[in-house]
């Protein structure tokens, strides 16, 4: 299996690498659960992460407390689909609070797609759940106790909610406006804690080694962008969309060194 996917990819040595890294930390990471489970017992050791899970729950419904009650709302449109480039596409946000209950509902958001944008309801979910943590509790270390607060809804088969066959290939684009009108939502109720827009989506680089080399060679690189600003802080320049977290762009140096020629290198 491994060759197969190997020999069907541009640049089989970073797949390589990125799979047996994965492979690795799940590896590591059941190792060192076993070991807790030894050193602890189970039932200890489920209890302790359950307790851990519920206090961080409690402290964001604290958080979501100190958030104005209201409904609030926000839409972005998508240009086009790929495939329909005369239509645009809705994406919509209700944004509902009460007391230290959260809702999202992304009713009024266009139908899915017939273009490869479409956003899978699992994503759009863990979207608004990252984004609320991201507003009220940033530097607490993650866990699934953060992420039990918020109530996601969508309409059945839409463009943040498709299901099959619609086609999600390039779902990003709209994975970022998802983002955008939350927090264009919560901005009406939170606005000291809202970023400004960031750029979207990016171009992409790829420089490869002509056919006569000996070895294969691809270089990838992403166009960056900047950040939006909050109110007490400029954005940052020069980083991943908003979606891939903080990544920063390569160095020059790095780029031209990669692009050269096996010899060159």
């Amino acid at each position: 299996m491994l060759r197969l996917i190997l020999r069907n990819v541009r640049t089989p040595e970073a797949v390589n690498g990125d799979l047996n890294g994965l492979i690795a930390s799940c590896n590591t990471g059941a190792m060192r659960f076993q070991e807790l489970c030894r050193r602890f017992g189970m039932e200890t050791l489920h209890a302790a992460i359950e307790e851990i899970f519920e206090n961080s729950e409690a402290r964001m419904r604290r958080e979501i407390g100190e958030i104005p009650d209201g409904i609030y709302f926000g839409e972005a449109y998508l240009d086009h689909d790929g495939v329909e480039r005369d239509k645009r596409h809705r994406i919509a946000a209700t944004v509902t609070v009460r007391g230290s209950h959260i809702e999202i509902d992304f009713d009024g958001s266009d139908p899915a797609a017939r273009g490869p944008v479409n956003h899978p309801l699992v994503g759009t979910r863990a979207l608004c759940a990252t984004l609320l943590k991201c507003v009220t509790m940033p530097d607490d270390a993650t866990n699934d106790g953060h992420l039990r607060v918020v109530k996601v809804k969508a309409p059945k088969n839409s463009i943040v909610s498709p299901e099959y066959p619609a086609p999600c290939d390039s779902y990003g684009y709209v994975a970022e406006l998802v983002e955008y009108v939350v927090l264009k939502a919560l901005a009406s109720a939170i606005p000291h804690r809202i970023p400004a827009p960031s750029y979207q989506m990016y171009a992409y680089h790829l420089v490869r080694t002509g056919e006569s080399e000996r070895e294969p060679f691809i270089g990838a690189e992403p166009v960056d962008g900047g950040g939006g600003a909050f109110p007490f802080d400029d954005g940052p320049s020069g980083i991943m969309f908003l979606g891939n977290g903080d990544a920063p762009n390569s160095p020059i140096e790095v780029i031209s060194r990669s692009s050269s020629s096996p010899s060159q290198r």
